[in-house]
C-alpha cells in the first residue's frame, strides 16, 4: 500500500493518509491517520492520541494512557489451545 506522511518541523508525524475503506461499509476512500498528544516513552517518543477519519467524516479516536516499549510476554501466551 502506498501511502503519504505529513511530518511537522519538530519531526513528529502529524498525519499519514492512504486509499483504503471505510471500516463500516466497506466502501473505498481517503482514509486519514491524525497523529497527536506525543509523549515520551522510554527512549522514544510516541502519540497518545490517533483519529481516523474517512473522506473527511471520523470514524474513530483511539487515546491511549500508556504505552509499554518492550514488554516481557510470557510464552505461554502464544501456546495453541488444545482442540
Amino acid at each position: 500500500m502506498e501511502c503519504r506522511l505529513w511530518v511537522a518541523p519538530d519531526g513528529k508525524v502529524a498525519k499519514q493518509s492512504y486509499q483504503g475503506t471505510h471500516p463500516i461499509t466497506r466502501a473505498p476512500g481517503l482514509v486519514e491517520n491524525l497523529l497527536s498528544d506525543y509523549r515520551p516513552e522510554g527512549p522514544l517518543l510516541m502519540p497518545h492520541q490517533i483519529s481516523r477519519r474517512v473522506d473527511g467524516q471520523e470514524v474513530m479516536t483511539v487515546t491511549l494512557d500508556a504505552i509499554e516499549v518492550n514488554p516481557k510476554l510470557d510464552p505461554e501466551a502464544f501456546k495453541k489451545p488444545p482442540q
